[in-house]
């Protein structure tokens, strides 16, 4: 298989997995707080990134890691635990499609970043997928009632700091090995949100079984199976194709949310998704260098 199919089946399968995750974490938020819920998933998440240390080549990478690394890796460790914890924090307001519909904003965030940041050039059709990305935004905002208005206000908050991560992440790719990054940025996030839930005062009580394994599942699915493929993808494609193929993230999580919850996004959030993924495809009809 070449290089390049391997890279675009990993990214198919980052967006299969990402998407059912969405539906274990919406039913785990209707039981237990948002920052209670991702407190435990990066510690079930760091107990799966154990395994391969029974593998005497993993020890070693896992040993071997830089000081520059290590503070790499903490700065992305904060940015990711932000981001993730807003967007599982919009579950409490939005349907699982339109949660991953509004998620698609990074994008146009990680444009924004090249042209103020690094001073690039804004092309026509940058433009035109961002205003049509926009006014689904703005629909979704505005036009969808009050929860999901908190909802999208939320997922733009966590698009600006998962796409300052991605960046970091791009820049930095063939430096960290996929194991290492997810076996130190687990163990970093664990703390980032035990103190979350100490400042708000809540209490680490054990979930019962089966909130437990709505955890576990999430886990399993969101920060090691879909990161993971994720990395493996830009490793063997440009970032730009990666997110494109990405972007099929919602169609996964609709049927998901209906197979398993019986619901399904209103007509207003179809409209409002569709108008952000077609602005997407437009934007990515324009390559960058820096993808």
């Amino acid at each position: 298989m070449k290089k390049s199919t391997q890279g675009d089946l990993y990214a198919i399968l980052c967006a299969v997995t990402s998407g059912i995750s969405l539906i274990s974490a919406k039913a785990a938020v209707s039981i237990i707080s948002s920052e209670t819920l991702t407190f435990y998933l990066f510690v079930f998440a760091f107990g799966f990134t154990l395994f391969p240390l029974f593998w005497k080549s993993q020890r070693l990478i896992i040993s071997q890691v830089s000081r520059d690394q290590i503070v790499l890796i903490l700065k992305l460790a904060v940015l990711f635990s932000a981001g993730i914890f807003l967007a599982w924090k919009a579950l409490e307001f939005l349907e699982p499609a339109t949660q991953s519909f509004l998620s698609r904003t990074k994008l146009l965030m990680t444009i924004l970043f090249a042209v103020l940041i690094l001073k690039e050039r804004l092309y026509r059709l940058e433009i035109i997928g961002g205003l049509v990305a926009a006014t689904g935004i703005l629909l979704l905002k505005f036009k969808a009632g009050p929860e999901v208005s908190s909802g999208a206000t939320l997922m733009i908050m966590s698009a600006f700091l998962l796409a300052t991560a991605e960046i970091m992440l791009k820049k930095a790719i063939d430096k960290i090995r996929p194991m290492l990054f997810l076996f130190y940025r687990n163990l970093a996030m664990m703390p980032c949100f035990a103190v979350i839930i100490w400042l708000r005062g809540e209490s680490f009580g054990i979930p019962d079984l089966y909130t437990a394994g709505l955890i576990a599942i999430t886990a399993l699915l969101a920060p090691i199976a879909a990161r993971g493929l994720y990395i493996l993808a830009i490793r063997r494609n440009s970032l730009s194709r990666t997110v494109l193929l990405n972007q099929t993230q919602p169609l996964f999580a609709a049927l998901a949310g209906f197979a398993f919850l019986g619901s399904f996004p209103t007509p207003v959030e179809w409209a409002g998704g569709g108008l952000i993924l077609a602005g997407v495809f437009i934007i990515r009809a324009k390559k960058r260098d820096v993808d």
